[in-house]
């Protein structure tokens, strides 16, 4: 089994984050450290976690990355919207 986290940096979008934990309830979600209490109503306190405020987003992944000990991370776009399957060359929309 392939031990992996999917993580999810975000910025600004607290109210709409919902949308892609719907579609990935696992994920974490990175923030800076002052949007915390923005995104604390949204997001489970477990799959929340802040960051140093980067002026960069490479600091910001860079930084992400350090923080687990899973050999593959997953990023996705906190903009995200459907997630497609692809299962014996046909597309399946879920």
């Amino acid at each position: 089994m392939l031990d992996y986290r999917i993580v999810i940096p975000s910025s600004r979008r607290a109210t709409s984050i919902h949308k892609i934990l719907a579609l990935m309830p696992d994920a974490t979600v990175y923030v800076a450290e002052d949007e915390m209490d923005d995104y604390a109503p949204h997001v489970p306190r477990a799959n929340l976690i802040a960051h140093p405020r980067a002026s960069t987003l490479v600091e910001c992944y860079n930084w992400m990355i350090t923080q687990f000990d899973e050999p593959c991370l997953i990023k996705a776009d906190d903009d995200l919207v459907s997630v497609d399957i692809m299962r014996h060359d046909r597309l399946r929309a879920n």
